[in-house]
């Protein structure tokens, strides 16, 4: 399993307004299954699983987290199979918690489980804490932003494609 941190992310609105809204490098997330390579993601309306579009791959930075297990792998997996099970729905409103003024009048998120409402980052910042106790930042997982996802001195940056 790795953290999938997209530097584009084609025909999302979203995306458009993380990028301006953080004027980071990273506009969405997802885990990444290197053996059934199906990428999981919170993408409106609810948790999914999917293929990676052909060319896709060229605008995702992978990261694989330090110290991860196969154990861990094991209960990511399962924490997403239940995530998607469960139509775990995307959040909106969670989706601008991580700025620190939308807090003001939104209020403060709740971390989740696997059925509580995530927006992309926090759900990978969830999948990694549930399966393997780790957090990836000292911060609520519904403040963490795709970029400051990359911050984390637990991600490695790898990649999973061959060059030609």
């Amino acid at each position: 399993m790795k953290i999938a941190l997209f530097r584009s992310h084609r025909h999302d609105p979203l995306s458009f307004a993380i990028d301006a809204l953080t004027r980071g490098g990273y506009c969405h997330a997802g885990v990444w299954d290197e053996k059934t390579k199906r990428l999981v993601e919170a993408y409106w309306p609810a948790v999914r699983e999917r293929s990676l579009s052909p060319g896709e791959e060229a605008d995702i930075d992978f990261f694989r987290v330090a110290g991860w297990t196969p154990a861990m792998e094991a209960a990511a997996q399962a924490y997403c199979d239940e995530a998607i099970a469960a139509h775990e729905p995307y959040s909106i409103a969670g989706l601008f918690r991580f700025l620190a003024p939308a807090r003001v009048f939104l209020g403060d998120g709740q971390e989740g489980n696997a059925k509580l409402p995530t927006f992309c980052s926090q759900f990978a910042f969830e999948v990694v804490q549930h399966a393997g106790g780790i957090r990836l930042q000292n911060a609520p997982s519904y403040e963490v932003d795709p970029t400051h996802l990359s911050w984390s001195p637990l991600l490695i940056r790898e990649t999973i494609w061959e060059t030609p």
